[in-house]
């Protein structure tokens, strides 16, 4: 993925520029991605914004590895996801013991709306459906950078009108995703600067 795809081509760059008060901005083809953002930092724009900008400017690649819980809780995890701001968001969940036993998975949609709304819809699934189980030693981990089943499971929700619950078997399309965290492998994950300082 170049550097220019991941700033300016994709629809989710688009999104994010408009989400800071930036009307998205073409560049010619003979411009770097480091002339472009320089010439944004160089306008006139609130400072919070211009610390923002530069935050972007260092991507770097994290490796990510599901944390199991100890042996005596419960743990899940869970996402929300957003197509545009606002656009069709869904949320979505797994439940898995420390072993990485897969107990339940949900996926839901939470229309049009933003990912943060669609998180915390997520959150409030997740303890709504533990609490119907009965399950009370339970970690609600809710990140989008850190778990890729979560991640594909609010991708997924946003194509639904309804909330879907698989209580045995799950989708076959997570259990690659499922066996990389039973095994402990680690998957790559490209984030701004910004993104690394929120989770140290």
């Amino acid at each position: 993925m170049s550097q220019d795809h991941l700033f300016l081509s994709c629809s989710f760059s688009h999104t994010l520029w408009n989400s800071v008060g930036f009307h998205f901005m073409r560049i010619s083809s003979s411009s770097s991605i480091q002339d472009w953002i320089s010439s944004i930092l160089a306008l006139r724009i609130p400072k919070r914004s211009k610390d923002w900008l530069t935050a972007l400017m260092t991507i770097s690649v994290l490796n990510i590895k599901w944390d199991p819980p100890s042996s005596s809780f419960l743990k899940f995890n869970v996402d929300g996801s957003s197509i545009g701001c606002p656009a069709a968001a869904g949320f979505g969940g797994v439940l898995r013991d420390d072993k990485g036993a897969f107990l339940m998975g949900f996926a839901g949609s939470a229309g049009i709306s933003y990912t943060f709304v669609a998180e915390a819809l997520a959150v409030r699934q997740a303890l709504s459906l533990a609490a119907n189980q009965g399950v009370r030693s339970i970690i609600v981990e809710s990140d989008n950078l850190m778990n890729f089943v979560a991640d594909s499971l609010a991708n997924f929700g946003c194509n639904f009108t309804d909330l879907v619950v698989w209580e045995t078997t799950p989708r076959a399309f997570i259990f690659p995703l499922l066996l990389d965290d039973c095994n402990g492998t680690s998957r790559s994950r490209i984030v701004s600067s910004g993104a690394v300082a929120h989770l140290t």
